[in-house]
C-alpha cells in the first residue's frame, strides 16, 4: 500500500471520526470496556508480580525503556498519521473515543507504574501497582453497571466501595505474606490500606489522570502505613 492510499485511510478512520465521533451501541461499548478492564487487569498485574520473580534492578531497566518508548510513540501518534493508523489498528477496540487526540490511559498507566518502582520499596510499589491493577477496573465496571449514587463526577458510591473492599482484600493478603505481626494488626492495615486506595481512584488532582495519581498516591499512603506498623 502506497503512503498516499494510507493517508487516505487515515483520513477515514481516525480524522472523521476525531471530528465527528461515532457512538457505539451500549452493547458493544459495554464489552469493549470489559475487554479495557480485562488488558489493564492482565498488564499491570504483571508488572506487579514481576517484581517477585525478576531482579527489581531488571524491572526498573524495563519500564524505562517501555516509558522511554511507548510514551513519545502515544505522543506523537496524533501528529504523525501513521503512527495514528497503527495504533488505531492494534488497540482500536481499547481506546475511547476521547483518546483519539491525547495520551491514551496505557501510557498514564505505564509512567505511573514506573515512578512507583523508582520512588517506593518494592513491597509498596508492589501493592501500591496490583490495588490500582484490580481496584480501579473493578471500581469502573461497578460503577458503571450499578452505581446509583454519584458522589464526585462520574464517580458512585457502589464503586467506590467496590474499590475499597478489593484493594482492602489485596492489602491483607499481601501483609500476610510479607509481614510478621498480630491478626489484629492484618485486619487493621487491610482496612486502612482500602481507605487509601478507594480515596485515591475517587479524589481528581487537578487534571492529573486517575492512571497516574492512583498508583502514585496510594504508593505514598502504604508507604506511610506500613513504615508505621513496621512492615518495612
Amino acid at each position: 500500500m502506497y503512503p498516499h492510499q494510507l493517508f487516505k485511510l487515515y483520513k477515514k478512520t481516525t480524522i472523521l471520526k476525531t471530528k465527528r465521533p461515532m457512538k457505539n451501541p451500549p452493547e458493544i461499548k459495554r464489552r469493549c470496556e470489559i475487554v479495557r478492564h480485562i488488558f489493564h487487569i492482565l498488564c499491570m498485574s504483571s508488572v506487579a508480580f514481576s517484581a517477585w520473580y525478576v531482579e527489581f534492578d531488571k524491572v526498573v531497566t524495563i519500564l524505562s525503556v517501555l516509558v522511554l518508548t511507548l510514551i513519545p510513540l502515544d505522543f506523537l501518534r496524533k501528529h504523525v498519521p501513521i503512527l495514528q493508523l497503527i495504533a488505531n489498528f492494534l488497540f482500536g477496540k481499547l481506546m475511547r473515543n476521547d483518546e483519539s487526540n491525547k495520551l491514551s490511559g496505557a501510557s498514564y498507566a505505564l509512567l505511573g507504574g514506573f515512578i512507583c518502582f523508582v520512588i517506593f520499596p518494592r513491597e509498596v510499589a508492589t501493592i501500591s501497582i496490583l490495588m490500582f491493577a484490580l481496584g480501579d477496573p473493578i471500581s469502573n465496571f461497578v460503577g458503571t453497571r450499578y452505581g446509583k449514587d454519584k458522589i464526585i463526577g462520574n464517580k458512585t458510591l457502589q464503586g467506590t466501595i467496590a474499590c475499597f473492599v478489593i484493594c482492602m482484600i489485596i492489602s491483607f493478603f499481601y501483609v500476610s505474606i510479607v509481614g510478621e505481626i498480630s491478626f489484629e494488626r492484618y485486619i487493621v492495615i487491610g482496612m486502612l490500606a482500602g481507605c487509601i486506595g478507594a480515596i485515591t481512584e475517587l479524589v481528581p488532582i487537578l487534571k492529573f489522570n486517575d492512571n497516574f495519581t492512583m498508583p502514585t498516591l496510594s504508593g505514598c499512603g502504604i508507604w506511610i502505613l506500613f513504615i508505621s506498623f513496621g512492615i518495612i
